[in-house]
């Protein structure tokens, strides 16, 4: 079964038809989703300390899902455009001073 949070269920009414199109093809694939399941290739594991699992899926063409599996299946915690993320990684890239 597939949850979605609040945030990934504005994020979804938010989007243009074609988009949504698009996400509501790749959905089904994360049902039931393993980390050796056949969709594996656009999913990779989320890193951090200290948070709990969560995985980033590419959705063609430049879509990514945050998920999570839950005792029930996923949740869908979030959803968004990748310029969003590269937006992120600019912003909180180092600054280094030159002295």
């Amino acid at each position: 079964m597939i949850t979605f949070s609040s945030q990934a269920e504005i994020a979804l009414r938010s989007l243009l038809p074609s988009d949504r199109q698009r996400i509501d093809h790749f959905l089904p694939q994360l049902d039931g989703f393993s980390e050796q399941s056949s969709v594996n290739h656009r999913v990779k594991l989320l890193k951090s300390e200290g948070l709990e699992n969560l995985y980033m899926a590419r959705v063609y063409p430049d879509f990514r899902i945050i998920f999570r599996q839950t005792n029930e299946g996923v949740e869908i915690v979030d959803i968004f455009k990748e310029e969003r993320l590269n937006n992120l990684k600019e912003a909180y890239k180092p600054i280094s001073l030159v002295l």
